[in-house]
C-alpha cells in the first residue's frame, strides 16, 4: 500500500483545494522555491496519519493548522490521503484489496470545534485510525518515523541498543511490544479491580445482605400482624353497619315529621304570594299619582325655563347694542387717527411751506445785501469824490493811497456794522417767533403728561425690573463663560475619544487570538491572580526586534501567566474556557538565564564580527511579578542582527545558544536552521503596542471627560438657576426696550423733543444777538475813529460829487426797493409760522 494522491484544503498556506496526484510507489521527491509548501506538504502526511507532537508540523495547536488560523474566512482544513491498496500482501486486514482497491482517509479541523477522522467517508475514531496504520507498519509518532534535516548525523551516531529500537519500528515489531505493555497495563487494572470487587464484597455487601435478611425477616412478621389488623376491622364495620341501619329507621321516622312541617310551609309561602300580588297592584296606583305631581312640577319649570329665556334674549340684546355702540367708539377712534394722520400730514406740508418762504427771505436779504452793498460803494465813491480821491487829486501819491485804504476800511466797518444789525433784527425776529411757539408746546407738554403716565410707570417698572435681575445674575457663582468653555472642550474630548477607541477597536479586532476570557471559577476568586497573556505581559523596546521576539517566544506568546498552580486548575476546571490553552504558574515555572560567561562570549564574537548579540530578554520590558515567567519563555535565546553573526555564535564551543536573526531565521547548536516559510504572523507585537497605546489613550480621554462631567455637574444647579434668571433678564430687557420705543412714538415724547429742540434754538439765536451786537459796536466805534481822521482831507471837485451823487441817489432807490421786498417776504414768513403754530 502506498499515497497514490493527496487532497489539501485550507491547511496552514494552501488557502484552496489544491491536489497532489501521481505519487511512486517506490521514491518521491518535492522541491520548490522558499515558501512554496513543501514542508506543508510533509505536515499534511503526518496530520492524517494522526502525529501528536504538534512541535513537529510548527504550531501550537491544532487551529493553527487552519490557514491564517481563520483570520480571512477560512475555518476548516481538510487533507484527505488516497492509498493505492491494489498490493494483496500488503493490504490491512480490515480492507482486502478485492474489495478495497484505493482507501482514502480523510482528517479534519475546525476553528473553535474538534477533529474529525474520515475512512472512505465514513467517520472513525483517532485511535482506529493509529491501528489502522499500526497494521501497515506506520507509526507518525515513532521518534525515527520522519528523519528531519540535521538529524542524520545523530542517526549515523546511535548506539547499538537504539538502532535496534530503530530497526523494530521500521519492522514493525514494537509495534506488537507496544500493544503488550498496553495490555499487561489493562490486565494489571483488571487484577486491580478484581481486588477492589472482593474488598467491597467483604467489607460492604456482605454486612448489606445480612441486614436485609433481618430486614425480610421483621417484613414477614409486619405481613402477619397486617393480616389480623384486616380482620379486626372487618368486624368493626359490620358492627358499624348494624348501628347505622337502626339509626336509618329512626331518621325515616324524623323525614315524614319534616314533610308535613315543609307542607304547611309552602301553603304560607302561597299566601304570602297572594299578598304580594295585592301590594304591587297598589304600587302601581302610587306611581300613577307620582308620576301626575311630577308632571305638573314640570310644566311650572318649563314655564319658569321660558321666563328665563325671555330674560336672556332681552340681555342679548342690551349686550349686542353696548357691542355696536363699542363698534362705533371704535370707528370714532379710527376717524380720530385718520385725522390726526391728516393733520400730521397738513404740519409737514405747512413745515415745507415756511420752509421755502424763509428760503425766499433768504434770497431776498441776499438781495438786499447786494443793493446795500451797492449803495455802500456808491457812499464810499461819493465820500472819496468829496474827499478828492480819485486820481490826480493829490500831489503825494503815498497819502492819497493811505487815504483811499482809510475809506474803504471805513466803509467796510460799517458794512459790516449794518450786517450785524440786519443779522440781530433777524434773530429778534426769530426768537419772537420761537418763543411763541415754545409757550405753544410746554402747554401742549402739560396737558400731554398726564396721559403718558402709563407709559411712564412702565418705563420705570421695566427699570426696576432688569436692574434687579441685573443684581440677581451677578450674585449667582456662576461664570457662563467658563460652562461653555467646559462644555466646547468636552465636545472635542468626546470626538477624540470615539476616535480613539474606533482605533482601539479596529485593533483589538485584528488580534481576537490575544483575547483570553473566562468566567470566575468561584464567587469570592480574585481575578488579579490571573496576569494575562505573555503577549499582552510585555513591551518591545525596539519595533526592530519584534519579529524576533515573535519567533523566539513562538507559541508561549500565547501562553497564560498566573500566580499559583491551583489558580492555573481552577481556571482549566471551571473557567469554561472557550478554547486549549497553557498556562504557566509562576511559583512552578522553572526560569532559566544564561550565564554572564556565555553572553561575554557572544558580545565578543559579534563584535568580532561587526554586529551585535543581545539576549531576547533583555529586548522586552514587564513587571517584576512576571519576572520568572518571562525568563522562562526569553531568557534562553540570543538576538542577532545578521545570519553571519547568528551562525558564528550559535555554533561556537563557548556559547553554544539559539539564535534569532532580526529577520526571524533561527539557528539552533543541534545543526538544524529555520527559516524561509516562516508563518506569516506579521508583527503582532508591534500591533499589540500600538493596541497597548490605543487604550491608554481611550482610558486618559475617559478620565478627562469624567472630570469635566462632574465639574459640570457641580455647576449644574447653578446654572440652572442663571438659565432662569438670564431668560427673565433678556424678556425684561426686550419688554423694556419696546416699552421705550413705544414711550419714543407717543405725542408726549414727540411733544418734550420739540420743547428740547426750541430752547436748544432759542439758546443759539441769543447768542448770535450777542455776538452780532459786540461785532455791530466794535465795528461802529472803529468807523467813528477813522472818520474823524478823515476830516483834514480836502473836499473832492464838483464833478465827482455830482457823479456820486447820481450813484447814489440810484442805489439808494435800489436799495429801497430790496427792503421793501424783503418786509413782504419777512411778513409772509411770519404769517406762515403763525399757521403752522395754529395747527
Amino acid at each position: 500500500m502506498y499515497i497514490k494522491e493527496i487532497i489539501i484544503d485550507g491547511f496552514k498556506s494552501y488557502a484552496n483545494r489544491t491536489v497532489v496526484p501521481d505519487f511512486d510507489p517506490q521514491f518521491n521527491a518535492i522541491t520548490g522555491l522558499n515558501g512554496s509548501g513543501k514542508s506543508n506538504i510533509l505536515d499534511a502526511i503526518c496530520f492524517v496519519l494522526g502525529i501528536t507532537k504538534l512541535d513537529q508540523v510548527r504550531v501550537t495547536s491544532l487551529q493553527g493548522l487552519v490557514y491564517k488560523k481563520g483570520q480571512s474566512g477560512i475555518t476548516k482544513a481538510s487533507v484527505s490521503i488516497v492509498f493505492d491498496n491494489s498490493d494483496k500482501d500488503s493490504a490491512p486486514m480490515e480492507y482486502p484489496s478485492d474489495k478495497f482497491p484505493q482507501i482514502t482517509v480523510t482528517r479534519q479541523v475546525v476553528i473553535g470545534g474538534k477533529n474529525k477522522f474520515l475512512i472512505n467517508g465514513k467517520t472513525t475514531k483517532q485511535n482506529q485510525v493509529q491501528t489502522f496504520f499500526h497494521s501497515v507498519q506506520l507509526n507518525v509518532n515513532n521518534p525515527h518515523f520522519l528523519i528531519m534535516q540535521g538529524r542524520i548525523t545523530k542517526v549515523l551516531n546511535m548506539k547499538p541498543p537504539e538502532i535496534l529500537g530503530m530497526l523494530e519500528e521500521a519492522a514493525g515489531t514494537s509495534l506488537y511490544e507496544k500493544q503488550k505493555s498496553d495490555a499487561e497495563k489493562k490486565m494489571e487494572k483488571k487484577n486491580a479491580k478484581v481486588l477492589e470487587i472482593e474488598r467491597m464484597l467483604a467489607e460492604d455487601i456482605t454486612p448489606k445482605l445480612e441486614k436485609l435478611r433481618g430486614d425480610s425477616q421483621a417484613y414477614t412478621k409486619y405481613k402477619q400482624q397486617m393480616n389480623e389488623l384486616q380482620q379486626l376491622t372487618r368486624f368493626c364495620v359490620a358492627h358499624k353497619y348494624t348501628e347505622l341501619e337502626k339509626l336509618l329507621a329512626e331518621s325515616s321516622k324524623k323525614r315524614t315529621e319534616i314533610q308535613d312541617v315543609i307542607d304547611s310551609m309552602k301553603s304560607d309561602l302561597r299566601e304570602e304570594k297572594q299578598t304580594l300580588v295585592e301590594l304591587r297592584e297598589k304600587e302601581k296606583d302610587f306611581d300613577g299619582r307620582l308620576l301626575k305631581s311630577l308632571r305638573q312640577e314640570l310644566s311650572a319649570l318649563e314655564k319658569k325655563l321660558d321666563g328665563v329665556s325671555k330674560t336672556c334674549v332681552k340681555e342679548n340684546s342690551v349686550f349686542k347694542n353696548k357691542h355696536e355702540a363699542f363698534k362705533k367708539v371704535e370707528s370714532k377712534n379710527e376717524q380720530y387717527s385718520q385725522q390726526l394722520l391728516d393733520f400730521d400730514k397738513k404740519i409737514k406740508d405747512m413745515e415745507l411751506t415756511v420752509q421755502e418762504k424763509q428760503e425766499g427771505l433768504q434770497q431776498v436779504s441776499e438781495a438786499v445785501f447786494v443793493a446795500k452793498k451797492q449803495y455802500d460803494g456808491s457812499q464810499i465813491s461819493l465820500q472819496a469824490a468829496n474827499a478828492g480821491l480819485d486820481g490826480g487829486c493829490s500831489d503825494n501819491p503815498e497819502e492819497e493811497q493811505q487815504q483811499r485804504t482809510i475809506g474803504e476800511k471805513i466803509v467796510d466797518l460799517k458794512t459790516k456794522a449794518e450786517q450785524a444789525a440786519t443779522s440781530i433784527k433777524a434773530n429778534k425776529m426769530e426768537i419772537s417767533a420761537v418763543k411763541k411757539e415754545l409757550k405753544s408746546v410746554k402747554a401742549q407738554v402739560s396737558k400731554a403728561e398726564k396721559s403718558d403716565a402709563k407709559t411712564k410707570n412702565e418705563v420705570e417698572k421695566y427699570t426696576s425690573i432688569v436692574a434687579e435681575l441685573e443684581e440677581i445674575i451677578n450674585g449667582i457663582d456662576y461664570d457662563h463663560g467658563s460652562a461653555q468653555e467646559m462644555k466646547s472642550k468636552l465636545e472635542g474630548l468626546e470626538s477624540q475619544w470615539m476616535s480613539a477607541r474606533d482605533v482601539a477597536e479596529k485593533l483589538g479586532t485584528q488580534l481576537t487570538a490575544f483575547d483570553f476570557q473566562f468566567s470566575s471559577p468561584s464567587k469570592d476568586f480574585d481575578r488579579s491572580k490571573v496576569k494575562g497573556m505573555v503577549a499582552k505581559l510585555i513591551t518591545v523596546n525596539d519595533n526592530k526586534s519584534a519579529t524576533a521576539l515573535e519567533v523566539v517566544a513562538a507559541g508561549k506568546l500565547y501562553h497564560v501567566v498566573v500566580d499559583v498552580v491551583g489558580t492555573g486548575k481552577a481556571l482549566l476546571q471551571k473557567g469554561k474556557l472557550q478554547r486549549r490553552v497553557t498556562i504557566i504558574p509562576l511559583d512552578k515555572v522553572r526560569a532559566r538565564t544564561i550565564d554572564p560567561q556565555r553572553i561575554a562570549a557572544a558580545n565578543s564574537i559579534a563584535e568580532k564580527k561587526g554586529g551585535t548579540a543581545n539576549v531576547a530578554l533583555s529586548l522586552v520590558g514587564y513587571e517584576d511579578e512576571v519576572k520568572r515567567a518571562m525568563e522562562h519563555v526569553f531568557g534562553t535565546t540570543l538576538v542577532c542582527d545578521s545570519l553571519e553573526t547568528a551562525r558564528s555564535v550559535t555554533f561556537d564551543k563557548q556559547v553554544r545558544l539559539r539564535s534569532v536573526t532580526l529577520e526571524g531565521d533561527s539557528f539552533d547548536p543541534q545543526g538544524t536552521l529555520s527559516g524561509g516559510s516562516r508563518p506569516n504572523r506579521g508583527a503582532v507585537l508591534v500591533q499589540l503596542g500600538k493596541y497597548r497605546e490605543a487604550q491608554l489613550q481611550v482610558s486618559k480621554l475617559e478620565e478627562e471627560m469624567a472630570s469635566l462631567k462632574a465639574g459640570i455637574a457641580s455647576m449644574e444647579g447653578a446654572s440652572k438657576e442663571y438659565a432662569k434668571c438670564s431668560e427673565k433678564y433678556e424678556l425684561a430687557k426686550h419688554e423694556l426696550s419696546l416699552v421705550l420705543e413705544r414711550a419714543k412714538s407717543t405725542p408726549y415724547a414727540q411733544l418734550v423733543s420739540q420743547q428740547e429742540r426750541l430752547e436748544k434754538s432759542l439758546q443759539d439765536l441769543a447768542a448770535g444777538i450777542e455776538t452780532a451786537e459786540n461785532t455791530r459796536d466794535a465795528s461802529l466805534k472803529e468807523a467813528s475813529e477813522m472818520e474823524e481822521s478823515m476830516k483834514d482831507i480836502e473836499s473832492a471837485r464838483a464833478k465827482m460829487v455830482e457823479k456820486a451823487q447820481k450813484s447814489l441817489d440810484q442805489s439808494k432807490a435800489n436799495l429801497k426797493k430790496a427792503e421793501q421786498t424783503l418786509k413782504k417776504a419777512q411778513d409772509n414768513a411770519e404769517t406762515a409760522a403763525l399757521e403752522l403754530k395754529e395747527l
